[in-house]
């Protein structure tokens, strides 16, 4: 069931968190429906028919669901009850994590961090497997089929091949929830949240091994050609695609996934979210916009931090999207400001991706305002009022554009006999302004390495493309085992307006580490070399050892090839060395090194 995995974490003003798979769910669900999200490349006829077929498939699967729903939500219910019954507030003691970024924290709190984070991942994922067995459980046999339907297309595109078989692949169950469930959740709980019970971890090491899979499924599908015009052509059946939006519609609402997996939170005892604590707020008002989109009005707290001490009455909109293609997704967005603020600066200019939003804070006696647009249209719009015993009276001005041209002028305010009250000028520099669409982020996989001790390691690339503009980063993935390891990333930026003002000069070598942490302890050391024909040199008990070069091909505008090494004991400098053999460079990793000692103390487990 194509449904959102919301993260446990609650409080803090975090909100709800979607995991990977639940992400890459979603993007499913995109890819299928979002018809004209991709400029279109030529069809054959074969294209047409495997297309068709696939579009069929995904709608007999949600029928299937549909029609299994009342089972499915019954399994839901089942599962929420044992949960209260069996380990009720289970994880009300959950400390809170700090807002703070983590390159703020010392190497050793970064450690702790980065183990509670990953133990946290691990419950959520259990809880989700949990979920998904009652939800799929009814659908198992209607899924399978779906796969081999799946599994017998084919496109002239192979990278239209390699995708759908990888969205199929996301239909595959997550490794099964441990008969022990509430028995995990409690034996993390009672070591103070610190240390997952051998069951927990083995849990996490089937589901890595599931993870991984699916990664190499998505990175075959991420070929040369990635506007992929058999899954996202809008000329094929248009039709079917309402069909499907329409079907998955009915079916998240006959499940109510989001409703009862917060019942699941707070049978565990996890604290609303700011969401949450939102949306039991009454509504002052509501509306409809230009565009079709809707809004409601809600009092803001000062908890949010949104309003300013002064202010005697804050106000939340929010605004609700509708899709612009067959998704069935609707887009929210929120904003809030001091509705007694009635001047002309308490206008705000909102700039979506292809929306303006327009929200201010009028005098209580304007009933109607016009607004002016640049080509010299004109449009009218009632005043929101706010009666006194909700905190008025205060009245606001709420309106939406699609697209950036023609842009908002003037604002004519008029009270209830057609008067003008004043007229407020939208200033220039506030303007909506089209920006390049980017391109990207393209996925490269540069290195798939094993570590001593047989762990496997990654080093992946990253282009994006502003305009003129070319982004390449590289990063590093380690860890198997234990689920430790280090993700860290080197990024540089080359082309037009990237170098900031008065920014350092750049290292001939851009280095990096990503160290093991115990069992099975290493160091990887990477980066992009900017010398031309220089060479990377480590500095490790033997004598100096030189790292391996991988070229990286001209149209991804990298600094430079990567260079990489991986070391049992972690190397204590780098040399870099010109094609004369002359030292260009030196870099002491000693500093680094302690820092991934310290990290690997707090991360791990006591």
């Amino acid at each position: 069931m194509l449904l959102p995995m919301i993260g446990i974490s609650g409080g803090g003003g975090r909100g709800a968190r979607l995991s990977t798979r639940a992400r890459r769910t979603l993007l499913a669900a995109g890819l299928v429906l979002a018809a004209a999200a991709a400029p279109a490349l030529a069809l054959t006829q074969a294209d047409r028919t495997a297309t068709r077929e696939y579009l069929r498939a995904t709608y007999q699967l949600y029928r299937s669901e549909l029609t299994n729903a009342p089972v499915s939500r019954a399994a839901l219910v089942a599962l929420v009850q044992r949960l209260e019954r069996e380990c009720p507030h289970a994880l009300a003691g959950e400390p809170k994590q700090g807002e703070e970024g983590s390159s703020a924290l010392k190497p050793r709190a970064r450690g702790e961090l980065r183990r509670s984070e990953l133990q946290r991942s691990t419950i959520e994922s259990e809880l989700q497997a949990a979920v998904s067995g009652a939800l799929e459980g009814p659908n198992r046999s209607a899924i399978e089929a779906y796969g081999k339907r799946i599994a017998a297309l084919h496109w002239s595109h192979q990278s239209a091949d390699a995708l759908a078989q990888a969205l199929a692949a996301l239909r595959e169950p997550p490794p099964p929830a441990t008969a022990q469930l509430c028995g995990d959740v409690k034996a993390w709980a009672m070591s103070g949240f610190r240390s997952l019970s051998p069951a927990s971890r083995a849990f996490a090491a089937a589901q890595k091994v599931q993870e991984e899979r699916q990664r190499e499924r998505f990175e075959a599908a991420s070929g040369a050609d990635t506007r992929l015009p058999s899954l996202t052509g809008a000329a094929v059946e248009p039709s079917l695609r309402r069909r499907i939006a329409t079907v998955l519609a009915r079916l998240l609402g006959a499940v109510d996934y989001v409703r009862m997996y917060r019942r699941v939170q707070h049978a565990l005892g996890v604290p609303e979210s700011e969401s949450e604590r939102r949306e039991r707020r009454p509504v002052l008002a509501r509306g409809r916009l230009r565009d079709g989109a809707r809004f409601l009005v809600r009092r803001a707290t000062g908890e949010e931090g949104f309003v300013s001490g002064g202010c005697r009455l804050g106000l939340d909109v929010e605004i609700s999207r509708p899709a612009r293609t067959e998704a069935v997704f609707t887009a929210v967005s929120s904003s809030s400001f001091c509705a007694t603020e009635t001047s002309p600066r308490s206008l705000s200019l909102d700039c979506g991706e292809a929306t303006q939003t327009i929200t201010m804070a009028v005098p209580s006696r304007v009933r109607t305002v016009g607004l002016l647009l640049s080509d010299g249209q004109r449009i009218s719009s009632r005043a929101v009022h706010i009666a006194r015993h909700d905190g008025g009276p205060a009245a606001l001005y709420v309106q939406e554009l699609h697209g950036y041209e023609p842009h908002p002028v003037s604002l004519t305010e008029l009270d209830a006999r057609g008067a003008i009250v004043r007229v407020v000028r939208v200033p220039a520099i506030e303007r909506c302004r089209k920006r390049p669409e980017p391109q990207g982020p393209r996925f490269v996989a540069l290195v798939h390495g094993t570590a001593p001790g047989g762990a496997r390691f990654a080093i992946e690339g990253a282009f994006v493309r502003f305009g003129a503009q070319t982004e390449f980063s590289v990063s590093a993935q380690t860890g198997v085992e234990n689920g430790g390891g280090v993700e860290s990333g080197s990024e540089i930026a080359v082309g037009k307006n990237v170098a900031k003002p008065n920014a350092p000069k750049p290292r001939p070598f851009e280095s990096q580490i990503a160290a093991q942490c115990p069992p099975h302890p290493y160091t990887l050391v990477y980066g992009l070399l900017r010398a031309r024909g220089a060479s990377v040199l480590a500095r490790t008990g033997e004598g100096l050892v030189p790292l391996t070069e991988v070229p990286i091909a001209a149209h991804l505008h990298a600094a430079g090839p990567l260079f990489y090494g991986v070391f049992a004991a972690a190397p204590s400098e780098l040399v870099v060395r010109r094609r004369d053999g002359s030292v260009l460079y030196t870099e002491s990793l000693l500093t680094k090194d302690r820092e991934e000692t310290e990290f690997c103390e707090g991360y791990a487990e006591p």
